[in-house]
């Protein structure tokens, strides 16, 4: 789909978006004024039944602890959607040229990302970009890339000791 003039084009290179969520994983190309979707994965929730986990300890005096256990298993989720994101991504890197990747993600899902992503793409990461943007359109998600890499490019860190001084006085 082609993309909107107000939005980066990146016409001299080719840019990778990974939007990753708790179960759901998108992977664009974006490049020469076009992005696509190339790879997605989903994960369906866990399906439990209402004993399933149920414990109980006893003695002679009776049961005196019982309870059970209804909360999906958010490791096994976690560690399936890092498993998956490797595999889609080894084989981009093998399908696709691309120059940087730029990162979606969830803030509790950090340290898993960088721990699954290939070597040679961990190099190629540019900007990661916390919270959960697994179902917006790809035109929001360069919105905000746009914003972010304007914000960084705004900041000004001043190299002389005098300005330090002026700025230090003002914020205080």
């Amino acid at each position: 789909m082609k993309i909107s003039k107000k939005l980066p084009q990146f016409d001299t290179d080719s840019v990778l978006l990974v939007v990753v969520s708790k179960q759901v994983g998108k992977f664009y190309l974006a490049g020469k004024g076009f992005i696509n979707l190339v790879e997605e994965f989903e994960f369906n929730k866990p399906e439990y039944t209402d004993r399933e986990g149920y414990f109980e300890h006893s003695n002679r005096m009776g049961t005196f602890k019982s309870g059970s256990v209804y909360e999906p298993k958010k490791q096994r989720i976690k560690q399936q959607t890092a498993n998956e994101l490797f595999k889609n991504m080894d084989n981009l890197q093998k399908n696709c040229e691309y120059s940087s990747v730029y990162i979606f993600a969830p803030e509790h899902l950090k340290n898993l990302l960088q721990d699954s992503l290939p070597k040679t793409s961990k190099y190629k990461v540019k900007m990661t970009i916390y919270g959960n943007y697994g179902n917006e359109h790809p035109f929001e998600l360069l919105e905000m890339l746009n914003n972010r890499i304007r914000d960084e490019k705004n900041v000004v860190i001043p190299t002389k000791e005098d300005a330090l001084k002026i700025l230090k006085r003002r914020d205080t």
